[in-house]
């Protein structure tokens, strides 16, 4: 039985090479970053008038929720701009294309009790905290606008986004409909 002497003696002889391996270690040190960059995302629901007679002379709202996640710690501001030119008003379009048909003025605000416009200058002033944050958005169309005759109006606003380095301006897809009492509802 050779086998257990030769399996001694090599154990034996690899206990200095384990030794001498364990005096031996090398060290570095590793540097690890991350920077995390200031980001917003956006999602918007459709703002709905639903269906109004065109003798209906009370004013008229609507809202809708926006969600928006934000870097924590991130200032952001939500406006929004018309593209015909006019400063917090914005237009509902017969659908149709009727050149008879006359647009109806509706404005956005931040709150119901209509203290917070939102232009394209000013509007819903928040500070991201890392999770998902719900703001609703209301719709206002002015007591008596409801005169320019039956039909199915819209407005499609397109936005772009746009940064800026201490504070994240948001800007949405937001659809608009408003339909009269005669119009079919799709």
């Amino acid at each position: 039985m050779k086998i257990i002497p030769t399996a001694v003696c090599c154990s034996v002889l690899l206990l200095p090479a384990a030794a001498i391996a364990a005096d031996s270690t090398a060290s570095a040190t590793m540097h690890v970053s991350l920077e995390v960059v200031k980001s917003c995302t956006l999602k918007a629901n459709d703002l709905n008038f639903s269906r109004h007679g065109s003798d209906e002379s009370s004013e008229i709202q609507a809202k809708t929720q926006v969600d928006i996640v934000c870097t924590n710690g991130t200032p952001f501001t939500l406006t929004a701009t018309s593209n015909d030119g006019e400063n917090g008003t914005f237009w509902l379009k017969p659908e149709n294309g009727d050149t008879g048909a006359q647009k109806i003025a509706w404005k956005l605000f931040a709150d119901e009790g209509k203290q917070t416009q939102i232009t394209g200058t000013n509007g819903l002033d928040d500070t991201g905290n890392g999770a998902e944050q719900e703001e609703t958005l209301y719709g206002v169309i002015d007591a008596g606008a409801l005169t320019t005759g039956p039909g199915r109006y819209l407005q499609r606003r397109y936005h772009v986004k746009s940064w800026s380095t201490d504070r994240a301006s948001l800007s949405f897809l937001l659809h608009s409909v408003a339909h009269d009492a005669g119009a079919a509802v799709t």
